[in-house]
């Protein structure tokens, strides 16, 4: 942030003394250099972030191939990165790479962190590409492996960094977790591309709308009324030019605002630790909720593939818990610590609950929840269950995505319920949840990108209209208009 501010200081700078020094063209013209540099950038990096889904998904393709073959978990990380060929370097890559260090030292940072602050290619300091990754894992002991994953740029091998930490604390085959990530990874690839595709309309219609006032502008050149004189060399001419010039980039800035929107909704892979110093409750805040739901269908899928190998629920949780790490991981660790010391499974998961805030200030009387709880352990309805937790009404509108969360979580809750009630299998359970929790989050994107294609009526009327007619319409009046041309055009 203090990057961007600093640069943003700088533009202004340069364009406040081109306006001094060459006149109000001169200093729209930085303006438009400035917000076609930054426009540069982010195609830039947004063109990195697509090859990268990409080769993230090959590396763990093979990764899962050379574990199959029977090679070790760092050995088959390393030959991966290897085979894999086209392994895209961050554009700014020179700007992370200072201080790195072999060993892969110092504070381990996520790329998710870098909204919060990071270099100027908008990364947090630490980050690694792949190629990065490539050449200081060569050197790396095997225990370092994960620590240098969690550094990746590529969100699929930050869940490998992950998948390693709980297979080495519990014995679980990496093979089928590696097997498990990269499916996961080939449907986000989708989804991302899917998410690009329903934004691709409002986005081009954007730029396409921007553009008209330099077709008014060639109109007005062939109609002979010399509309480049008349913004350039009149008072009200370049009054025009710079109100339209700020109102076409406002609408740029206005439909991006509103596509970052849309982004904003896929929840960030491998969230992390909050940053410290926050203020207030960290359990209570709302970046909190939403970094322990963004790990949570991988934490699922992990706590499935550990009970599957033979481990109990108590066990898995905890476990799980200590390689996710961030609010997540606290949570189920908390959960499973609390089961293994003897508590039911609805009294155990109320944290859990309550880090989505959809416990209710005011608990259950503690008879009712203990006769709700074993209805609900018996029956194994979530309803039944949020009424024996003591389970307020969510605000806001039904089928909201708070309240589609916090059914997310229900369903897990209820879930391991019925497994300490009947034995049921918990398992396949998890995995069916995660993925639902993942295509659901997916189609709350999708839904949001349409309703992006109307939102964007508001730039269009409010902005590139305007602009238009003070760019391509008002010039032409005045330049084919005499009377009023030989007013406020200068005389020769």
């Amino acid at each position: 942030m203090t990057a961007r501010l600093a640069r943003g200081a700088a533009w202004a700078g340069g364009s406040v003394a081109a306006t001094v020094l060459g006149g109000p063209a001169a200093g729209i013209a930085v303006v438009v250099l400035c917000c076609g540099h930054g426009a540069l950038r982010r195609w830039v990096v947004h063109r990195y972030e697509a090859e990268l889904r990409g080769a993230a998904e090959d590396v763990l393709a093979a990764v899962a191939t050379e574990l199959d073959a029977g090679a070790s978990p760092d050995g088959a990380l390393r030959t991966a990165l290897a085979s894999v060929t086209s392994l895209p370097a961050h554009p700014h890559s020179s700007e992370a790479h200072s201080g790195d260090g072999r060993r892969g030292g110092g504070r381990q940072s996520r790329p998710s962190d870098s909204r919060r602050g990071g270099g100027r290619s908008g990364r947090a300091a630490g980050s690694l590409d792949l190629p990065r990754l490539r050449e200081l894992l060569a050197d790396a002991d095997a225990d370092d492996a994960p620590r240098l994953l969690s550094r990746c740029d590529a969100g699929a091998l930050r869940q490998l960094a992950t998948a390693f930490r709980v297979c080495r604390l519990t014995g679980v085959r990496l093979a089928p977790v590696a097997v498990m990530l990269a499916d996961a990874a080939r449907s986000d690839a989708a989804r991302a591309d899917e998410l690009a595709a329903a934004l691709a309309g409002p986005r081009s219609s954007g730029r396409l709308v921007a553009g008209l006032p330099l077709l008014g502008v060639a109109m007005g050149i062939l109609l002979g009324a010399s509309p480049v004189d008349v913004l350039t060399n009149s008072p009200v001419g370049t009054l025009c030019l710079a109100a339209g010039v700020l109102l076409d980039l406002a609408g740029l800035r206005w439909l991006r605002r509103i596509s970052d929107g849309v982004q904003a909704r896929v929840p960030p892979v491998c969230a992390g630790p909050l940053p410290p110093g926050r203020p207030g409750d960290a359990a209570a805040s709302g970046e909190y909720r939403r970094r322990m739901l963004a790990d949570l269908p991988l934490a699922l899928d992990l706590v499935s593939a550990c009970l599957r190998a033979g481990a109990t629920t108590q066990n898995s949780l905890e476990v799980v818990g200590s390689a996710t790490g961030g609010p997540a991981g606290v949570e189920l660790r908390a959960t499973g610590r609390s089961m293994r010391h003897g508590a039911p499974a609805d009294e155990a998961c109320r944290r859990l609950l309550g880090a989505v805030g959809v416990l209710s200030a005011e608990p259950a009387p503690r008879r009712g929840r203990r006769a709700g709880s074993r209805r609900s352990r018996r029956h194994g309805g979530t309803a039944r269950l949020s009424r024996a937790l003591g389970i307020g009404t969510l605000p806001g509108r039904a089928g909201s995505a708070r309240q589609r969360e916090a059914q997310t979580v229900l369903a897990a809750v209820a879930a391991i319920g019925r497994t300490e009630s009947s034995g049921a299998r918990l398992a396949t359970t998890l995995t069916r949840i995660s993925t639902r929790a993942r295509q659901e989050t997916h189609a709350a994107a999708i839904g949001a990108a349409r309703r992006a294609g109307v939102l964007a009526v508001a730039p269009l009327g409010l902005c590139f209209l305007p602009a238009f007619l003070l760019l391509g319409v008002v010039p032409i009046i005045i330049g084919t208009a005499p009377d009023l041309g030989s007013g406020l055009l200068p005389q020769p």
